[in-house]
């Protein structure tokens, strides 16, 4: 998954959830600290990973952080 995708999902998850939610999550979908580049290209398990995090985290179904997701990133 190219990853301006995951640079817009940390800037959705940390503008929906707090500026720790990020960290949170790839530690509970254990990346570690990983650092995205925009420019480059990644495993989309790892994008599933977050996404399926953010999902236990804060207690909202997967699908419903896709659809936010989708219109969060649509004016950009």
């Amino acid at each position: 998954m190219h990853g301006i995708i995951h640079a817009e999902l940390k800037k959705y998850i940390e503008t929906r959830h707090g500026s720790n939610a990020w960290n949170r999550c790839l530690e509970a979908a254990k990346l570690g600290n990983k650092i995205y580049m925009p420019i480059n290209t990644y495993p989309d398990e790892e994008a599933v990973a977050i996404v399926t995090a953010a999902s236990q985290i804060t207690h909202t179904p997967v699908d419903q952080i896709l659809e936010d997701f989708g219109e969060f990133i649509s004016p950009d």
